[in-house]
């Protein structure tokens, strides 16, 4: 491991154990289930000291741009689809379960924390991610349905409008496909550096002072 390496797993640790302070003095160690808590069924959203929302927030940010990726490139791109078959509808569900448990962890650590303007507009665009989750969970399943089992409809379809007609279809779909995914990604790029903002903005030297 090289000093650059090790410095960082310094940093990360670091970090760690300020985090695990801080829960500490605000009496959240160990509680994992309080019928009366604030969470969703009473669930206080903490896991081995830490705050659910910020272990469950790195598989978010990982899971719904690859989802959307995945869910773009398997309705352009026929060996894509091909290979990636049902993993595509699959990885959407897995995303549209984990964006409202990240939300519900979100809002109540924001119970818990010092509100800044950062935090709350992190919250809020956080808010807002759903409904592009569900709209890639429904292309992702239609497309698989679609190209799997939809053959006599596509060509019954295809003979209807003729082939202008199944061009113009194709890249209108295309076209939507492309800015739901993409608004997806951007969205999700767009919280996580309002997240970052608030957690490390105005918390650090940059070893020039």
């Amino acid at each position: 491991m090289g000093r650059l390496q090790r410095a960082e797993l310094n940093h990360f640790v670091q970090v760690l154990v300020c985090s695990d302070k801080r829960i500490r003095q605000r009496g959240l160690w160990t509680v994992n289930w309080n019928r009366n808590g604030s969470g969703v069924f009473g669930v206080d959203y903490v896991v081995s000291g830490l705050p659910l929302h910020v272990l469950v927030v790195h598989g978010t940010v990982v899971l719904v741009p690859l989802a959307a990726v995945c869910t773009l490139l398997s309705t352009v791109w026929p060996e894509a689809r091909r290979r990636l078959g049902i993993v595509t509808p699959l990885l959407a569900l897995v995303a549209l379960i984990l964006v409202p448990v990240t939300q519900q962890s979100g809002e109540w650590l924001m119970q818990r924390v010092d509100t800044t303007p950062a935090i709350t507009t992190h919250s809020n665009l956080g808010g807002t991610l759903l409904p592009w989750v569900i709209g890639v969970f429904i292309v992702a399943v239609v497309q698989w349905l679609w190209f799997r089992y939809g053959t006599a409809q596509a060509e019954g379809l295809g003979r209807k409008l003729g082939t202008a007609g199944s061009r113009a279809a194709g890249v209108v779909a295309v076209v939507l496909v492309l800015v739901l995914c993409g608004g997806t990604v951007y969205r999700v790029v767009e919280i996580g550096e309002a997240g970052s903002r608030a957690v490390w903005e105005g918390s650090f030297t940059n070893g020039q002072d």
